[in-house]
């Protein structure tokens, strides 16, 4: 009996062993992995960092936020040309109308 209970405890400890490898393996495998997954993170940043111009990610926005402005006062810029140039039209309607009611009042009064 002393010899069965000898071996279920060196049985368990065997398995215990086998256990405490295979977490232990999984645990290195999770450490690869972690640390390629890493290298490729630093990979991936250092590739967005150098992207911009001078290694500078806040000039870089700043030229894309001067860009925006520039577009945005452009579009102003056309809007108040077609503002004016509608309320020219406009106007060169009223005269011309204007006009020729003038000259049909003249034409009316016969002093063509």
């Amino acid at each position: 009996m002393a010899e069965d209970k000898s071996a279920d405890t060196n049985g368990d400890l065997a398995a215990l062993l086998a256990e405490v490898r295979s977490f232990t393996t999984c645990q290195h495998a999770m450490r690869e992995e972690l640390r390629e997954r890493a290298r490729s993170e630093e990979t991936r940043l250092d590739v967005l960092i150098k992207a911009f111009s001078n290694d500078d990610p806040r000039g870089h926005r700043e030229y894309h936020d001067a860009l925006i402005a520039a577009a945005q006062q452009r579009v102003k810029i056309r809007q108040a040309v077609i503002e004016k140039s509608l309320t020219g039209l406009i106007w060169v309607g009223v005269v011309w109308v204007a006009y020729a009611i003038w000259q049909a009042f003249r034409h009316a009064l016969g002093l063509n």
